[in-house]
């Protein structure tokens, strides 16, 4: 979950650090501001970079797009797909079960419906000479 977003204050000291220093290191500024080094090189990236960041337009930027419309994670559920491999317990006996009277009942369940019918390896005809 991200932190909370960079308020008018911060990029104000991102920006007083920047004028005072304008090579100091993203985990100097970081530590000034209070906030992780990362942070604050994608705020500053974000603005144009050392040379052209202005707090102002920084902080206009981050409202526009905190107002952007965007959709919500729980209004489509993703479908979980049916080889997903999170079974329960009892979901994974019944399946073994499944498996088990279909083998009784002369079915290979663990082979691809496309390769049934194919030759064997024992059936097929050698194709080289050893």
């Amino acid at each position: 979950m991200p932190g909370a977003p960079l308020e008018l204050h911060e990029r104000e000291e991102i920006f007083r650090a920047l004028v005072e220093d304008l090579q100091a290191g993203w985990a100097a500024i970081g530590r000034r501001v209070g906030r992780h080094p990362t942070t604050v090189a994608r705020e500053i990236n974000a603005g144009g970079g050392r040379e052209r960041y202005g707090p102002a337009a920084a902080q206009r930027r981050a409202e526009v797009a905190r107002r952007r419309a965007r959709r919500r994670r729980l209004e489509a559920p993703v479908p979980v797909p049916a080889t997903s491999w999170r079974c329960t317990s009892t979901a994974s006996r019944t399946v073994l079960a499944l498996v088990d009277v279909l083998r009784v009942a002369g079915v290979d369940a663990c082979r691809h419906p496309s390769r049934r019918g194919t030759q064997s390896s024992e059936t097929r005809p050698a194709r080289y000479s050893r």
